[in-house]
Parts: structure tokens; sequence; C-alpha cells
């Protein structure tokens, strides 16, 4: 019986997407950006570590 009314509803929305399927569709999107978020965090990060470790060079060079 639940897979008639599936049958028919799917006759009857040929066009309409499919709710879970928007959500898989939407989320994979979504995953598709972290890794550029990840890479410019990263990127940031490392810029901020190598700019502090030139002011401590830096200040070493001054006390020498």
């Amino acid at each position: 019986m639940q897979q008639t009314i599936e049958n028919i509803h799917h006759l009857s929305w040929p066009n309409s997407p499919d709710p879970q399927n928007y959500l898989h569709v939407k989320w994979i999107r979504r995953l598709q950006i972290i890794p550029y978020i990840i890479i410019i965090y990263i990127g940031i990060r490392l810029s901020t570590l190598y700019k502090e470790r030139q002011s401590i060079n830096q200040e070493l060079g001054a006390q020498h």
C-alpha cells in the first residue's frame, strides 16, 4: 500500500524535488565549502605565527 502511494506521488509530482534529496544536495554544497574555510584559516594562522616569530627574532637580535 505504501509503495503505491509513493508511486502515485512521483507520477503526480514529476518535477518536484524530493525533499530528502534536496536536503542531501544542500549539505553536499555546504560540505564543499568547508575545505576552503580550513585552508584559509590555516593560511591566516601560519601568517600570524610567521609574523610573531619574526618579531621575536628581531627582539632576540636586538638583545645580542
